[in-house]
């Protein structure tokens, strides 16, 4: 077994990137109309972007988003909102 330095993971960090993971996977699965994710300097785009569905793009400026998200839903989403984690172009679309 390899003993290495606990003190050098940032267990924030770690949960952050692991929420992040499991909403892109749970992302993945949208098939009518599309959501763009901008993070972190990076666009990426989950769904359907040529279909007629709902097309929205959101901005994460904290990733903490991703955990709230993942444990409290549609209140952790407008909590993180509420606290400036992400925002929209188009708050409608994104909610529906």
């Amino acid at each position: 077994m390899r003993n290495f330095d606990t003190r050098l993971i940032n267990p924030r960090a770690t949960r952050a990137s692991w929420s992040s993971e499991i909403a892109a996977n749970l992302l993945n699965r949208l098939h009518h109309g599309s959501l763009t994710v901008v993070e972190g300097g990076m666009r990426k785009t989950y769904g359907q972007p040529d279909s007629e569905g709902i097309h929205a793009t959101v901005t994460v400026h904290d990733p903490s988003v991703w955990r709230r998200v993942l444990v409290s839903g549609g209140v952790g989403l407008g909590e993180a909102y509420f606290l400036g984690a992400w925002d929209s172009d188009n708050l409608v679309n994104v909610l529906r």
